[in-house]
């Protein structure tokens, strides 16, 4: 297994499933069987609706009767992604020294996933509607995994986000990063591990959020699987006082797609200047999305008028 970065704290592997075709089989198996056979035994669920933009399933640990050879097919991709990721994460971990800025609970999620992009499934979200997009069409707006409306609250959250790519037949589809300093598009290869920061103020040191999207598939699915390196955040006091300084949207009033601003951040194009637009709570916290000449602050007003 190789690794290589290509942003800095992003870092691609390689060569992590020289039994790619084998873990293919098994993830194209299960589409099949549980569209035609539900009944079938299975190990992973049938596929369930993600959003708007594609399907997902999971499963949290292995059965306890393995002996029909379906199941033993999916326990064998279960078993190789758990050891994977293990793997991966405490490379990177060694690489980047994540446990001296992280030094509470953490631990890798206990499930293993696997997610469907849908051909052509793309979002526009109310905050921009009626303004010039002129960009690629998003599958999913930019965000942080790290949940950034917990910011100011003993919670357990993200540090890591460690995904594995399964295939790459498909056109467009890119992830794209954007680091605080520059944007980067990248279209991970088929058996490819990507591990970045997941939006802790923690970590990287420099206070950096690590938004990301990804760009609309088309021509094809795009199949991947989530993990995560989770850890207990404990809020510094000047977090724990900043709480209820931004209120959740109303429901009533029509305006709750404001919590959701929380973690997104949008690029728009008005009069050919690219801004992003960055909830003040997390501006306030990322020390280099403060500094950033391309983001702009915005209130509850801006969208909800």
């Amino acid at each position: 297994m190789e690794s290589h970065e290509i942003l800095p704290y992003v870092r691609v592997y390689t060569g992590a499933f020289p039994d790619i075709e084998e873990m293919l089989s098994v993830l194209f198996e299960h589409e099949k069987t549980t569209t035609e056979d539900p009944e079938a035994p299975h190990l992973f669920e049938p596929y369930r609706p993600w959003y708007t933009f594609g399907r997902v399933t999971d499963v949290l640990r292995t059965p306890d009767d393995s002996s029909h050879e379906y199941i033993r097919k999916q326990t064998y991709f279960f078993d190789r992604v758990m050891d994977v990721r293990k793997a991966v994460i405490a490379d990177y971990c060694d690489k980047y020294k994540v446990f001296d800025f992280i030094n509470t609970e953490t631990w890798i999620q206990s499930s293993v996933n696997l997610a469907e992009y849908f051909d052509g499934a793309s979002v526009l979200s109310p905050q921009i509607d009626g303004l010039n997009i002129s960009l690629k069409p998003k599958a999913m707006n930019y965000h942080t995994d790290f949940e950034i409306k917990k910011m100011c609250e003993d919670s357990d959250n993200f540090v890591l986000t460690c995904n594995i790519y399964w295939n790459d037949d498909y056109d467009s589809g890119e992830v794209v990063f954007f680091n605080s300093d520059q944007l980067l598009p990248y279209k991970p290869k088929r058996g490819e591990v990507l591990i970045f920061p997941s939006g802790s103020p923690f970590f990287p040191e420099d206070g950096q959020a690590f938004y990301h999207c990804a760009n609309t598939v088309f021509k094809g699915k795009k199949y991947f699987s989530r993990n995560y390196l989770q850890y207990k955040h404990v809020p510094t006091e000047e977090m724990r006082e900043a709480r209820g300084d931004y209120p959740s949207g109303d429901r009533v009033k029509g305006d709750h797609h404001y919590d959701s601003l929380f973690n997104q951040m949008i690029d728009i194009s008005t009069g050919g200047e690219k801004k992003f637009l960055v909830h003040p709570i997390a501006k306030r916290f990322y020390k280099k999305l403060g500094e950033s000449i391309c983001v702009n602050d915005f209130s509850k007003n801006d969208f909800f008028q």
